[in-house]
This record gives structure tokens, sequence and C-alpha cells, in this order.
């Protein structure tokens, strides 16, 4: 270092003169391998360091694709339970209007002296056919929608 009037300047040994770095034991060449050595040393740093990251990036990568699976494993699941949940209840509905169909029509008195108890046909009784034939459809839909949501929970 140097000391002037505008203060403090550093000064390298390969600037000084060739007695004063004598002096001091100072040798170019063993200086020059040391500043290779140290530049070697630290683009290995830095590639290590690079390396590094790129595991923690892969890594990071992985368990946002795990978990962005499992997400959707359980978005998949809640959407199969909320169909399974709608079509019970359309078997119920259908249970509940074909029960409805199967009943007798209205009573009335008739026949001689109005003393014969008679039911007026059920006008729901013509949809009998059409309401069994929806009930088998929802029933194999809601089996098949049990089958993906068992297989989704495993």
């Amino acid at each position: 270092m140097v000391k002037t009037k505008s203060g403090i300047t550093k000064v390298y040994f390969a600037e000084l003169p060739k007695e004063i770095q004598e002096r001091f034991h100072y040798d170019q060449q063993k200086a020059g391998a040391y500043s290779a050595e140290q530049a070697a040393n630290y683009t290995a740093y830095q590639k290590q360091q690079q390396d590094a990251q790129r595991e923690r990036d892969d890594a990071a990568a992985k368990n946002n694709a795990i978990l962005a699976e499992q997400e959707a494993a359980k978005n998949r699941t809640q959407a199969l339970q909320a169909r399974y949940d709608e079509l019970q209840k359309q078997e119920d509905d259908l249970l509940r209007q074909i029960g409805e169909a199967k009943q007798p029509g209205p009573a009335y008195y008739g026949g001689k002296n109005n003393r014969t108890l008679l039911h007026h046909p059920n006008p729901q009784k013509s949809q009998l056919p059409l309401l069994q034939s929806h009930l088998s459809d929802v029933r194999r839909e809601r089996t098949e929608v049990r089958k993906q949501l068992e297989k989704a929970q495993r």
C-alpha cells in the first residue's frame, strides 16, 4: 500500500521493483500458478453450485408434479363421489315414482247403489315401463361409477 495525499492506493507485488519482490520472497511463477488454481477452484465451486441448484429445481418440479397429480386424483374422486350421490338420489326418486305408478287410481263408489269401492285408472301407470327402463340405466351407471370410485381410491 502506498500512502499519498489523496489517500491509500493498493499496489500489487507484480508492480513492485525486482529487489523489493525478492526481499519479500515473491515468486511471479508461483503467484501465477496460485491465481490460476484459485480461478479453477472458483469455477469448480460455481459449477458445483449450479449443479446443486439444478438438482433442487428438478426435485421441486418433481414434487410439484406429484402434488398436481394428487390434487387431480382428489378432484376426480370428489367428482365421482358427487356423481354417485346424484345417481343414488335419482334412483330413490325413480323408485318412489314407480311405487306411485303401481298404486291404484283415485277411489270412488260405484256399482249397484254406489256401495262398491272402485278405482279410476292411475294415469302414471302408462309411464311404468319408461320409469323402469330409466331405473335400470341409472343403476347400471351407478355401478360403473362405484367401480371407478373404488379404483380411484386405491
